[in-house]
């Protein structure tokens, strides 16, 4: 899915960074943005112009980050992870209270895309595996969501322009 449409997200995500209004035309009509929706600075106007560019019936599709959910327990093994990492010389153990601090919520993420679009999908998934940890990881972050031992702090959206 998140290869769909590649070309376009990408040159898209330039631009709504950027907030450039130049003409790309209309998008396929499944688009996948290779932007991170929490670090967009201006995240309503970035929203705006993914739904003008979107075709008729077009589809956005989202996979997010909800920081505010990285938090207890949550949080302690995600700091135990990028700590086995960088014994073994693979990173550096990352400050959370510092690479969060100018991030998105997943609140008002939700509430700018319900403005904005209607929800046709949405589950929370894995995601920390892929921020500073490594692919490996990934079965046993879904593993501990499903023993609820920790919470999933991604998320799937897919979502059509109202």
């Amino acid at each position: 899915m998140e290869a769909h449409a590649q070309g376009h997200a990408g040159a898209l995500g330039d631009l709504v960074q950027r907030g450039e209004a130049v003409g790309v035309g209309a998008l396929d009509p499944h688009l996948v943005p290779q932007l991170s929706l929490h670090h967009v600075e201006d995240l309503g106007k970035a929203l705006d112009r993914i739904a003008r560019l979107l075709v008729e019936n077009g589809t956005l599709i989202l996979v997010g980050f909800a920081h505010e959910r990285l938090s207890g327990a949550t949080a302690r093994w995600y700091q135990e992870q990028l700590r086995a990492l960088a014994a073994v010389g693979r990173g550096a153990p990352v400050h959370l209270d510092r690479a969060l601090d100018d991030v998105h919520t997943f609140s008002a993420m939700r509430r700018e895309l319900a403005s904005r679009f209607v929800e046709r999908f949405f589950e929370w998934t894995p995601y920390l595996y892929r921020y500073e940890l490594d692919e490996a990881i990934e079965p046993l972050e879904r593993w501990l969501i499903e023993l609820e031992a920790i919470q999933p702090t991604g998320f799937r959206y897919v979502g059509s322009p109202r």
